[in-house]
């Protein structure tokens, strides 16, 4: 097994796991778009690269896999 990509066999955690991941993947994108509303925009920007290095993996190496994995869990969405 490629210890190094996600597998999680129980389709049920699956989705759960996604969830949760997919949940807190929108609430960086909420506090995103809040500091971008009410801070300075180079604070912005500072806040969204680092927002990004959190955001990014949870993206790739979490919910993408198991999208991959489960192809149903895959959001409507999604793709926008």
């Amino acid at each position: 097994m490629d210890t190094d990509r996600l597998i999680i066999s129980n389709q049920e955690t699956a989705s759960k796991v996604f969830h949760l991941m997919d949940e807190m993947f929108r609430q960086l994108e909420k506090s995103v778009l809040l500091v971008r509303e009410t801070c300075e925009p180079t604070e912005a920007a500072v806040y969204q690269r680092v927002v990004g290095r959190i955001a990014m993996p949870i993206l790739m190496d979490v919910t993408g896999p198991l999208v991959d994995s489960y192809p149903t869990l895959k959001p409507s969405d999604w793709d926008d």
